[in-house]
């Protein structure tokens, strides 16, 4: 049997890959993004930012103020910040809003997960933390 996720061969009985696929993951991606995605997403984890790199890492990032400081989420996403045009009741999907020009690689995880074509890393940020 095989990873869903990263196609290596599942030692043992593997995982269950939701929300990423449907399917059996290995427990290095269980790991490394299924159980931080599902922590994250359940809405439990606060004061975070979840950054979702085109190298398929998905990244906790933590801070101590009320609003996150838009310096902050420049280099998160390593250029001027873009709000992503997709509806979403809990989070902002925040971009690089040159990603393009900048011929950043393109984050097949945030396509996997949301259906959203983005170049460089992908910023969720939940919305009682921005304004």
């Amino acid at each position: 049997m095989r990873c869903s996720i990263c196609d290596k061969v599942i030692n043992g009985m593997g995982n269950n890959a939701s929300p990423f696929k449907r399917d059996d993951c290995c427990d290095e991606c269980n790991e490394s993004i299924v159980l931080k995605l599902r922590l994250f997403l359940s809405g439990n984890v606060k004061k975070q930012l979840l950054v979702i790199t085109p190298y398929n890492d998905i990244i906790f990032w933590g801070f101590d103020v009320d609003d996150v400081p838009l310096k902050d989420l420049q280099n998160l996403v390593d250029g001027y910040i873009e709000l992503y045009p997709i509806e979403n009741e809990h989070y902002y999907f925040i971009v690089d809003e040159e990603g393009f020009v900048k011929d950043k690689a393109e984050n097949e995880l945030a396509y996997e997960l949301f259906g959203i074509q983005v170049l460089g890393n992908l910023v969720l940020c939940p919305k009682e933390n921005f304004s």
